[in-house]
């Protein structure tokens, strides 16, 4: 299977600016309440990561002091890629896996306004990521290459955050990942190499999969 990744990108907008559209009529004309009289008599929450670009997935939060909240998220995401590369001659075969795990403080900023948050933690990224070089006259394989990615890192973002009378709250929330950059192990095979050029462009692709400016949109349960 062969990822666009524009058209996913537009589609994923799409949908969020839908969902926008709707959460900003509901929360106008149905829900009358703040976040901030919400927040105050819950304790709990529970979300879905119901879109993003590192995959879906499940939070939980708990309430520390008044808008002061502990957040645990987690999401996955894996696929396929092929391109062929130099002249057509080969064809880079690639798979990835990530799980994506956060441990943040949430701060809900409802005295200077109503549906902002701000967050910030800790992360941990269990992603594996491989591409093999295949010859395609023969089908032959010429290398492997594997990139290493650190597993540890911080984040911060901010977030909009809708509230409803029934319990029920969305968010949309734009987070950024800090952490070292990725390796790559290069495992050459019989006479094939792999020179700097070779290695630039294989470097900038694994660039352009490994988002660290996150976007999600969530739908949960506060109690």
């Amino acid at each position: 299977m062969k990822v666009d990744q524009k058209n996913i990108i537009v589609q994923i907008m799409i949908k969020i600016l839908v969902c926008m559209c709707v959460l900003i009529f509901y929360s106008n004309n149905v829900f009358s309440k703040t976040n901030k009289n919400i927040l105050n008599k819950t304790n709990f929450q529970i979300q879905a990561i119901i879109l993003s670009n590192l995959g879906s997935g499940l939070g939980l939060s708990y309430k520390l002091k008044n808008n002061l909240w502990f957040n645990l998220e987690q999401q996955t995401i894996k696929g396929t890629m092929s391109r062929n590369t130099n002249g057509n001659s080969n064809r880079e075969d690639s798979d990835f896996d990530t799980r994506t795990v956060y441990a943040n403080l949430r701060y809900y900023l409802t005295d200077i306004l109503d549906k902002l948050s701000f967050q910030t933690g800790l992360i941990y990224r269990d992603w594996e990521a491989k591409s093999l070089i295949i010859d395609n006259s023969n089908e032959q394989r010429k290398g492997v290459y594997t990139v290493m990615y650190p597993e540890n890192g911080y984040n911060f973002g901010l977030g909009l955050n809708w509230f409803y009378t029934n319990g029920l709250f969305s968010s949309l929330n734009f987070v950024k990942i800090i952490s070292d950059e990725p390796s790559v192990d290069y495992e050459l095979e019989g006479n094939y190499e792999c020179n700097l050029s070779c290695q630039e462009d294989f470097e900038a692709k694994v660039d352009k999969y490994s988002p660290t400016n996150l976007f999600f949109f969530n739908f949960g349960f506060s109690f």
